[in-house]
């Protein structure tokens, strides 16, 4: 299928109603995503058979029927699925294979959308939420040829069609949901695959696979006291918020100074001057900060702390140092619960540890402060700027990251040392080589791409070469000078023929040859030749004697384990001149 083709057929996605609302508060919501965040977040503590009841309510006014009836926790039939599980249960694969032939969609999931539910549902009292995926095994047909009796001829393909992977939050609306788009999903790939798959048509369904995982919810909707550690730096304010408005507070507190900071109903004043509702719904995730940032003209920066590297990146703004307000975030995590709550940081410098830096800006890519020019820099348009504008410029092309010194341990200062001793040894042999060509116009230039502005008007053709193969020593082994328009040829076939004579070289392994000076010089030896480290007499790590397996010569004394790894390298290096 061409590239075109797939773009065209992604353009068609399937209706989606455009309005969800919530059966508890009535609320409405424009993807069902969001519905379901807003029920794990607003309702958490909501029994399971309220839910039920409301939504039983709510479908008995439609439609005739007993309504849902509430959930009893029991071991759910998920037969003829087969469970395998990975990394602790976390992810899960529940596999069924067909053993009738299935000719239709529609037969498949007539007959195995319960247990398909059931699976989930199973999941679902353990994880809580999940992230599912349904995988259907699908062998398709394309028409061959016709065979001497007249019959068609047929061939056949298996191809796995997967549903988009859909996070599942409860057993009702949350599963219906992504039973139903898990079902256009595979039905849309096929007829697209159908249209444009050179002639591929579905046959019958094989299997599916339907995949779980653990999702964890982004929850940043209940208020945490900051650790002692960071309120003793007195860098960050803690408004004290109720229910889900961390982030509309720390907003606030960045950008006004009430006279009591901490409290909410300071900050009332200031709602009407922003635009929330292009987050739409609180909590405030960290993809909604961007839309947030735009809308309002603030630059948003999230931060988080851990107690071994310290702050940390969560979310930087693309608007930092532009005319944007910078607005700085501290982001805290619940280790036990996995909640978060948005805090305003005061003071960055406070907050790093750092001190003096009045002279200097802060590089939020890299988290340095970079220092500032000159008074009497000479450029016109400076600012003081010139210094910190030329690192920004480099530091952006990168993604996040932080500067890490390294500590003392047991009072010693930490060093960091070459360790991989191979790459000393010199290659064996090596070739240098030179090739000749002449230019030969062409009959008629042309352009080397389409609207490219270089002009081909000559050619190389080669006319000879010239190779050396040295030693590791500086010896001169061979040489070779050759004219004809075969050269490359001639060139490649010699350099196979070099190698294969090579390769059986290092293949030896020629004794070690111990003269008295050499035994002298092995016993009076101190220090490893190889990693420059003192002998200690471990019996663990001997002192032995190290040479060349290509010579036999004697090259010093070494530890054990360093002359393990002190090996040659089988490779045939070739310079090429100018190539």
């Amino acid at each position: 299928m061409s590239l075109c083709r797939r773009r065209a057929a992604r353009r068609h996605v399937p209706h989606r109603t455009a309005e969800h609302k919530c059966v508890v508060c009535k609320k409405l919501f424009p993807t069902p995503m969001r519905l379901e965040v807003h029920l794990a977040t607003q309702h958490p503590r909501l029994l399971h058979h309220q839910v039920s009841a409301l939504i039983s309510s709510e479908v008995a006014s439609r439609q005739r029927g007993y309504g849902l009836q509430p959930l009893r926790r029991a071991a759910y039939n998920i037969t003829p699925f087969v469970q395998i599980t990975a990394l602790k249960g976390f992810v899960r694969t529940f596999r069924h294979t067909c053993t009738n032939q299935i000719l239709s969609l529609g037969t498949y999931f007539g007959k195995f959308k319960s247990k398909i539910r059931n699976v989930i549902r199973e999941s679902l009292t353990d994880l809580k939420t999940l992230k599912s995926q349904m995988s259907m095994k699908i062998q398709f047909k394309r028409f061959l040829c016709e065979s001497a009796s007249g019959d068609d001829i047929y061939e056949y393909q298996e191809k796995y069609v997967n549903s988009h992977m859909l996070v599942v939050m409860n057993s009702y609306t949350s599963l219906d949901r992504f039973m139903n788009l898990s079902a256009e999903k595979i039905e849309h790939t096929i007829s697209v695959f159908e249209q444009y798959g050179s002639g591929w048509h579905f046959n019958l369904i094989m299997g599916c696979d339907t995949r779980i995982g653990k999702f964890k919810l982004f929850k940043a909707w209940d208020w945490m006291d900051v650790p002692f550690r960071l309120k003793s730096k007195r860098a960050t304010i803690n408004v004290r918020t109720k229910r889900n408005f961390c982030f509309k507070m720390a907003v606030f507190c960045a950008l006004h100074k009430p006279r009591n900071p901490r409290k909410p109903s300071s900050y009332k004043k200031f709602e009407h001057l922003y635009n929330f509702k292009c987050v739409v719904d609180f909590p405030v995730s960290i993809s909604s900060i961007s839309r947030f940032e735009e809308a309002n003209g603030i630059a948003i920066n999230v931060f988080t702390e851990h107690s071994a590297d310290g702050l940390w990146h969560v979310q930087i703004s693309q608007f930092n140092y532009t005319s944007y307000r910078t607005v700085n975030l501290l982001l805290l995590t619940d280790a036990k619960t996995g909640a978060t709550h948005y805090v305003t940081i005061t003071d960055n410098d406070k907050l790093l540890g750092q001190r003096k830096f009045h002279r200097r800006k802060l590089c939020y890519n890299c988290l340095q402060r970079i220092r500032l020019c000159q008074q009497n820099c000479e450029s016109e348009t400076c600012e003081r700027l010139c210094i910190f504008e030329r690192h920004r410029i480099q530091c952006e092309n990168h993604e996040f990251q932080k500067v890490k010194m390294p500590k003392r341990k047991n009072g010693e200062t930490p060093t960091i040392e070459f360790t991989n001793f191979r790459h000393q040894i010199k290659v064996g042999y090596v070739v240098y080589a030179d090739m000749e060509c002449l230019l030969k116009p062409l009959s008629s230039p042309f352009s080397g791409s389409v609207g490219g502005k270089t002009e081909k008007k000559k050619i190389h053709v080669p006319t000879g070469f010239s190779y050396a193969v040295v030693k590791e020593d500086s010896i001169l082994i061979a040489h070779r000078v050759y004219r004809g328009r075969d050269g490359v040829d001639i060139f490649l076939q010699d350099l196979l023929q070099i190698a294969t004579i090579v390769a059986d070289i290092y293949k030896l392994n020629i004794p070690l040859c111990m003269t008295e000076s050499n035994e002298n010089e092995f016993l009076s030896a101190s220090y490893c030749h190889i990693c420059s480290r003192k002998f200690d007499d471990s019996p663990d790590d001997p002192k032995c004697r190290d040479h060349n397996h290509l010579t036999g010569l004697y090259r010093g004394a070494s530890h054990q384990s360093c002359n393990i790894n002190y090996t040659q390298k089988e490779i045939l290096p070739v310079f090429m001149h100018n190539f």
